[in-house]
């Protein structure tokens, strides 16, 4: 199609997600931090980069506060591949 197209990384959508809890509490912006943790897995996250932003704006506790609700996951669980499937043909949408 001949376009450049820019899209937020995990990382930058959980550091925007806890800016816009903090300011607006909603309740969707800390379930989608939620998801989107429980979904990349701490492994595929550069908590480096989240924690450095998450200093500056303030959010390091709300951050703390919902990895701390994240039960875990396992991976061969149908709830999580369903999660992991929807996730991968929404992308593939864009």
């Amino acid at each position: 199609m001949g376009r450049e197209v820019c899209l937020p990384t995990a990382e930058d959508l959980i550091i925007m997600k806890l800016r816009w809890a903090k300011i607006a509490k909603r309740e969707k912006d800390t379930s989608d931090v939620r998801d989107v943790i429980a979904v990349q897995g701490d492994d595929a996250l550069n908590w480096e980069d989240i924690h450095h932003w998450c200093g500056l704006h303030d959010t390091r506790q709300l951050l703390e506060d919902i990895r701390a609700a994240i039960p875990p996951i396992d991976g061969s669980s149908t709830s999580a591949a369903l999660l992991r499937d929807r996730i991968v043909l929404a992308q593939r949408r864009l």
